[in-house]
């Protein structure tokens, strides 16, 4: 073999390993890519995930709070509606006759002795209510104005 045969043959071997090389470059490239795209993908899935979950965390918050927003508004016209029912009846009472007065009283002191348990006690705001207390053995704890 002549010299320049013999660089030939070292230039083709050697293109070949760099052909060879490159090539083998190319391919764990292409892995490392593929690699990475995968678990870009992983990571976008779980941050699409974790920002579902929140988004379903803070709705739930958020109907929560109105639940209870319309409960609590719920609860202020029930205590509003029964606080006028309250002074009507104080104010019906008020202008009951002695008579009406006494009976209407005395059946509600019969009803609260079937609906309560234990011992009785009453506020009086007029005289009569003294009198129909003593009837039924109900001590008077004090007076108030009606």
């Amino acid at each position: 073999m002549t010299v320049e045969k013999i660089i030939n043959r070292i230039k083709r071997d050697a293109s070949e390993t760099v052909k060879q090389i490159i090539k083998e470059a190319e391919e764990k490239a292409k892995g490392i890519i593929e690699e990475a795209k995968e678990e870009a993908r992983g990571e976008a899935k779980k941050i699409i995930e974790d920002g579902r979950k929140q988004a379903e965390n803070i709705r739930r918050i958020h109907v929560s709070r109105a639940n209870q927003d319309a409960q609590r508004r719920i609860m202020n016209i029930k205590e509003e509606f029964i606080e006028r029912c309250f002074a009507r009846a104080v104010e019906k009472l008020q202008n009951l006759s002695g008579d009406e007065y006494k009976k209407i009283v005395a059946t509600l002191i019969e009803k609260a002795r079937r609906t309560l348990d234990g011992d009785i006690i009453a506020y009086i705001s007029r005289d009569e209510d003294e009198e129909i207390l003593k009837n039924y053995d109900i001590p008077v704890k004090g007076r108030i104005e009606a």
